[in-house]
């Protein structure tokens, strides 16, 4: 059953029409428009009769996406977004996964889609003007949830975690709570996709709270002085991103006050945030509140968060946050695992039973996730992230496991095997994977590099690249006849 927060949701739409809703310095919409828009699609859902529940959108955090998602919050469909920029053999595994009957895409070049009804975000706005909206069309329709996220899997095959309105409604009672004071807040920054669940730490509160999301998109993320212009052309008072990202924006800037004069608030989350970064941030930034965050997407975007203070400097790491009500947090005392229960945590992963029974539990009558993150609490009841026990890193805030790349490496015809190893900078932060790799009966030419990187860059997304690939004659083996990864580290370390 949808929870008070889709009701919420849907009565922010009508009593704000006339706000702007988004704005990425180019365009910009109402709150009317948006209402209006996912009317049309909700229109579309109605005819086409989904039996599977599930709508993808194939796109990034335009406008369009942001309207397929009220629309499947308006008619109780799950909301399946997939970051166009991955590359085609990622975004046909996840379809493969989800098996939807309805696709919304900007393109779908080379997807084997046959089976699904696709419909193309130029062709909706093109035919809005002559359509009419639909209204009250699902009232006897239900829906447990709200969204699907896709993270790495092991196998090669990603894995859409299900969260539900009950997960939703108790992330945004504490999210929205006044512990980050977010009523105070009237522009909110949405960096990355859709398809990243960061972006519900945007959306949830403008949405809720009649405020406006300021939009950058993908393409101007990605080149510094782009993003020095628009930083010029926007205003936002609540910054929302990893901290990845937040190092990029300060090499761009240097946190200039021309930027940020009009900031008072920054909310971190996705990775860990290192005390170099928080003392930058309050030194230079003294009037603006700093929030560190920690959660899986499997419990619901965040389960913790703390406001970083001087204080907390004196600590060898940032904390990650304190126990809150309604989220019980247990450690395992052999190997320091944490596990999360409680409401905000997922009932598993979508059409993938194996790995749901392995990674959730039930746990006096709330689901149980095993995080694989290794964790402390001290005396005081601060949680410090102490690392991982698998091959799990985060890189600019994404969860990569090091076998899902590996494995699709493999895939490759002429590749023999693959190890993936992590590099890390002085502060020992994740900067980078090195894939090393054998071939099979192959002799090593100076192209082949070239060859099966361009191979690699076809399979995997973007953030998921090695930065380099060593192609090597035999793998090193450990006395248990596994690759021996130290043997891999120590040879980039003799390589530097």
């Amino acid at each position: 059953m949808a929870s008070k927060i889709r009701q919420i949701i849907l009565n922010s739409l009508r009593i704000n029409k006339d706000k702007i809703v988004f704005d990425d310095g180019e365009k910009f919409y109402t709150y009317s428009e948006l209402d209006y828009y996912s009317e049309i699609i909700c229109k579309y859902l109605y005819e086409v009769n989904n039996p599977s529940n599930s709508v993808v959108s194939i796109g990034t955090n335009d406008f369009f996406s942001l309207c397929v998602l009220v629309a499947c919050i308006k008619s109780l469909h799950i909301y399946c977004p997939i970051d166009e920029n991955n590359t085609e053999n990622r975004i046909q595994n996840i379809v493969n996964v989800i098996n939807p009957k309805i696709i919304f895409a900007h393109r779908v070049t080379d997807l084997k889609l046959e089976d699904y009804v696709v419909i193309n975000y130029d062709d909706v706005f093109n035919k809005i003007i002559l359509a009419q909206p639909y209204s009250n069309l699902f009232t006897d329709r239900q829906e447990n949830y709200v969204y699907t996220i896709f993270t790495s899997g092991t196998t090669g095959t990603p894995k859409g975690v299900l969260i539900s309105y009950e997960n939703l409604n108790c992330f945004s009672e504490w999210f929205l709570s006044k512990e980050f004071g977010l009523e105070e807040n009237d522009r909110i920054l949405l960096q990355s996709t859709f398809a990243f669940d960061l972006s519900v730490m945007s959306w949830l509160p403008v949405l809720s709270m009649g405020k406006t999301l300021v939009v950058l998109s993908p393409k101007i993320a990605a080149n510094y002085k782009k993003i020095q212009k628009w930083l010029q052309k926007v205003k936002f008072d609540l910054f929302i991103s990893t901290p990845s990202f937040l190092k990029l924006i300060d090499l761009c800037t240097n946190f200039s006050l021309d930027n940020f004069s009009y900031l008072n608030k920054i909310i971190l989350c996705g990775e860990e945030l290192q005390k170099a970064m928080a003392k930058r941030i309050l030194d230079t930034l003294p009037n603006v509140k700093l929030y560190n965050t920690y959660g899986p997407t499997e419990c619901t975007v965040a389960v913790s968060g703390i406001e970083v203070t001087y204080d907390l400097l004196s600590y060898d790491s940032i904390p990650i946050g304190t126990i809150r009500e309604g989220v019980e947090f247990i450690v395992d005392i052999s190997n320091e695992e944490l596990s999360i229960a409680g409401n905000m945590v997922s009932d598993g992963y979508i059409n993938n039973f194996m790995a749901t029974s392995s990674n959730f539990k039930k746990h006096n009558n709330y689901n149980l996730y095993k995080t694989g993150d290794k964790i402390y609490i001290d005396k005081k009841g601060y949680i410090f992230f102490k690392g991982r026990i698998d091959d799990q890193i985060k890189w600019n805030g994404y969860r990569i496991e090091l076998r899902e790349v590996e494995s699709t490496i493999r895939k490759i015809d002429i590749v023999s095997d693959a190890a993936v190893i992590v590099t890390r900078n002085r502060d020992e932060e994740v900067n980078g994977m090195i894939a090393y790799l054998t071939l099979k009966n192959h002799t090593i030419e100076f192209n082949d590099y070239e060859v099966v990187y361009n191979m690699i860059k076809k399979l995997l997304p973007k953030y998921m690249l090695p930065k380099r690939i060593e192609i090597i004659d035999e793998m090193p083996l450990n006395n248990n006849k596994k690759i021996d990864r130290r043997a891999l580290l120590a040879e980039k370390e003799f390589n530097n």
